[in-house]
Formats: structure tokens, C-alpha cells, sequence
């Protein structure tokens, strides 16, 4: 319900290719039960990078480091956050990901800066997409689980009130199901993009991904 299905899908690709990720919002346990809510979606994979889903006004320092990271702040910091990107030395090579929940918008911590950057141009650039095949599936799946629950599809149709499930656990195992059969589909021929040359494994990354 807090997101488009397309900022769904980018956030996915965000985790799957480990990038640095702060969640904003002004409710701390919304905040807190949707950063959990995304990290499951990488089941049967695991978040293993830095992972602090409520960052208090001491930590805010560490969104400088190189490595990746999946985090909260609550909007009342956001000041704070932002004066580490002005004076700080994030690399605008290394963009923080900026996932306003309140909003369900998406932007880049170099905006902070007034650097125009076009969201959808740089996440094309410099986030791997997902095999076409894959995200058709995953943004189809997403599109029916959305339009059983009420939601607008994207041919603007409804379903009956009585047709809609009521169950919102059944909502996020829906959603989780669809998630994980993105998964299996994906790496379920991985060995055919294996090979061995002078006795080294090789994948195939590219092949792989544009298969």
C-alpha cells in the first residue's frame, strides 16, 4: 500500500545488489516494520551488510562509510542527515538511496546538494536491472496482488468488495510468495552459466543476466 509497484521493484533491486538504503518516516514502528518487511523479501538470501532500522542522532556519522547499509531515521533528523550529505564526504559515485515511506517516493541523497540527478536515469546506469523475463513476472504477480486488495491496476479496474481477501497476512504472504518465486525462477538454471577454463570456475555473470 506504501508504494508503486515500480518503487517496489527498484527498492528489491536496491537490496539485491546492495546498495545504501535509508528509510524515512515519522512513525517509529511503521518505520521499523517495513525495513524488516523488505529485508525478509530477500529470503532464502540474507542482509548481511549493516542493518539499523531506527538510527538515533549519534549514529547519523555512519552514513558515511563505504560499505552498504539498510537504514532508519525518523523525519525529525532528517536536518541532521542532511547536513552530513552537504558537508560530508559521501561520494556522489556512492549515492544514499533516500525511501520517504511517508510519501512512498524514492530520492537521492545528492539532492540534497541541489545536484540534479534524474532518479530513473542513474538507477539504469548504476543498479543492474533484472532479467526482463523475471521483473515481467514479479511487476504482473505484484499488479494482480494489488487489484485483489482493492487496489488500482494498471488498467484502473477494481474488485468487488466481496471478492477482496481481509486477511492482510495474507497480503504480505502473497506478496512474499511472489518474491521468492522471482527468486526460483531466476537461479533455477544457474549451472548452465557455469563453466571451467584452466581448472577456475567461471559464472557467466553476463550471460546470466541477459538471458
Amino acid at each position: 500500500e506504501l508504494f508503486s509497484i515500480d518503487n517496489f521493484i527498484i527498492i528489491i533491486r536496491l537490496l539485491w545488489f546492495e546498495r545504501k538504503i535509508l528509510f524515512i518516516d515519522d512513525d517509529y514502528t511503521r518505520l521499523s516494520e517495513v525495513s524488516d518487511a523488505f529485508i525478509s523479501l530477500l529470503y532464502p538470501f540474507k542482509w548481511i551488510h549493516t542493518y539499523i532500522p531506527i538510527m538515533s542522532d549519534q549514529m547519523i556519522k555512519y552514513l558515511e562509510t563505504f560499505l552498504p547499509f539498510v537504514n532508519g531515521i525518523h523525519l525529525s533528523l532528517m536536518s541532521l542527515v542532511n547536513q552530513v550529505f552537504n558537508n560530508g564526504e559521501i561520494d556522489d559515485s556512492e549515492e544514499v538511496f533516500l525511501i520517504n515511506i511517508i510519501e512512498g517516493k524514492i530520492d537521492l541523497s545528492s539532492s540534497v546538494k541541489k545536484k540534479k540527478k534524474k532518479l530513473s536515469k542513474y538507477i539504469q546506469t548504476n543498479v543492474p536491472a533484472l532479467p526482463a523475463s523475471i521483473e515481467k513476472q514479479l511487476r504482473t504477480k505484484l499488479t494482480e496482488i494489488k487489484g485483489s486488495f482493492g487496489h488500482k491496476t494498471n488498467e484502473g479496474k477494481r474488485l468487488s468488495i466481496a471478492t477482496r481477501p481481509v486477511d492482510p497476512t495474507k497480503y504480505d504472504k502473497k506478496i512474499r510468495d511472489a518474491c521468492l518465486e522471482m527468486f526460483v525462477e531466476m537461479f533455477k538454471d544457474y549451472p548452465r552459466f557455469i563453466c571451467i577454463v584452466d581448472n577456475d570456475v567461471i559464472f557467466n555473470k553476463n550471460s546470466f543476466m541477459n538471458r
